[in-house]
């Protein structure tokens, strides 16, 4: 009920104004040239289409940093074999991955730069670019979309955590884990073993003035709704000036003799 109320009378912030969108809408017609979609209806939605295209320039930039490797080195390449080319390309490829956003996947304990790709292509990206340049194999190259998979379902909660998005992590538990999105000024809540949105919890109100956000309030906020500590959470928001008297003393009202829950 309190959350509902909280939510009801959130700070509205235009998708259109936040940084993900615009970093999104700088790249549309990269994305329409991949042909690849996305969708930015809902704050989700936007981080997950960002997700792809972060993926999508790291692919790109180290398949160019090959291309410009291969350019320079025509004549040296052609007298060397494939395991000394292979070597040669690594070296100075990692100049490229080594700074790119990734995470290691937990299960395969790959590295991962390309993250709508299986851990085994991320790993031949990352240490032997060059089968790709063989026929058999080009098609990771130039008509990739067939290989794409979803980076949510493919490796779960680790493409939150990582680099990949602006997400940031509050708590974990066996059950639940939580992000702050800061564009949106909310936390999202999800449950664990179903890869499922449970909750979206705004924490400033339309008629705060707050505009500094403390990361440790919102951590301990995270915290006290993990605990299923709801009064305590609302006195927190409102003593931090996140929520208004009026909106605090309103929830109050709202909530009568059941109390906060």
């Amino acid at each position: 009920m309190f959350l509902k109320l909280l939510n009801q009378n959130h700070k509205r912030i235009n998708l259109q104004t936040t940084s993900e969108f615009k970093f999104l809408k700088e790249h549309f017609e990269l994305l329409h040239i991949y042909k690849i979609s996305y969708k930015y209806a809902t704050p989700l939605e936007l981080i997950n289409s960002n997700i792809v295209l972060r993926g999508l320039l790291n692919k790109i930039q180290v398949e160019k940093g090959l291309l410009e490797f291969e350019s320079a080195h025509f004549d040296t390449l052609s007298f060397m074999t494939y395991v000394e080319k292979r070597k040669m390309i690594n070296f100075d490829i990692h100049q490229y991955t080594d700074d790119m956003p990734q995470f290691v996947d937990r299960e395969s304990n790959q590295t991962i730069i390309i993250p709508f790709f299986e851990p085994f292509i991320n790993q031949r990206y990352i240490d032997d670019i060059s089968i790709f340049t063989l026929k058999q194999h080009s098609s990771y190259f130039y008509s990739f979309n067939q290989h794409m998979l979803d980076p949510y379902k493919t490796y779960g909660y680790q493409v939150y955590k990582s680099p990949f998005t602006k997400l940031e992590m509050l708590y974990e538990n066996s059950h639940m884990i939580l992000f702050y999105y800061d564009d949106f000024k909310c936390i999202y809540a999800f449950k664990k073993d179903k890869l499922k949105l449970t909750r979206t919890i705004h924490i400033i109100d339309q008629y705060s003035t707050k505009t500094d956000i403390d990361i440790d309030d919102i951590k301990e906020a995270a915290r006290l709704y993990a605990d299923f500590k709801f009064k305590e959470l609302l006195e927190l928001l409102h003593d931090k000036e996140y929520v208004s008297d009026k909106t605090y003393k309103y929830i109050y009202k709202k909530c009568g003799r059941r109390g906060i829950r």
